[in-house]
C-alpha cells in the first residue's frame, strides 16, 4: 500500500500562491477581535452561549450512541457534560464577565496576528521565488 498524503514540501509552493488568503483572514479576525473588544458583554454572552450549547449537543450525541459497547461510560461522559453545560448557562454571570469576554478578543487577536505574519511570509516567499532566475 502506498503513502498518498502530500509531502510538506509538494504543499508549500501551493500554500505559497494563496498567501492572500491567509493575510485576508489574519486582517478580519484582527477586526473581529477589536470589535469583540469594544463589545465585551456581547461577546461575552456570545461566547457561553455557543460553548453551552455545544457541549448540550454533544451530550445529546454521547446519549445516541449509548447501545454500543461501553455504553455505560458513554452515558456518564453525556450527562457529566449536560450538566456542566447546564451550569456554564447558568452560572455565566458569576463566573466573571470580564474573564469570558477577554477569551474572544485574546483568541481572535492572536490568531489574527498569527495568520497575518504566516501569509506576509508566504508572500515574501512568493516574491523572492518570482525573482529567482531559473535553475533548469
Amino acid at each position: 500500500m502506498t503513502d498518498v498524503r502530500p509531502s510538506l514540501a509538494a504543499a508549500i509552493p501551493a500554500i505559497t500562491r494563496r498567501w492572500g488568503w491567509f493575510v485576508a483572514l489574519g486582517v478580519g479576525e484582527l477586526v473581529l477581535g477589536v470589535i469583540a473588544f469594544a463589545n465585551r458583554m456581547a461577546a461575552n454572552l456570545a461566547s457561553v452561549l455557543i460553548i453551552g450549547a455545544a457541549m448540550i449537543a454533544a451530550s445529546t450525541i454521547q446519549t445516541a450512541h449509548a447501545p454500543a459497547a461501553g455504553w455505560r461510560w458513554i452515558v456518564a461522559a453525556g450527562r457529566l457534560t449536560v450538566g456542566v453545560g447546564r451550569v456554564v448557562l447558568a452560572a455565566w454571570l458569576a463566573i466573571g464577565l470580564w474573564l469570558l469576554g477577554a477569551m474572544p478578543v485574546v483568541d481572535l487577536v492572536y490568531q489574527g496576528g498569527g495568520l497575518l505574519a504566516f501569509g506576509l511570509a508566504l508572500c515574501t516567499r512568493a516574491l523572492r521565488r518570482a525573482y529567482e532566475p531559473a535553475t533548469e
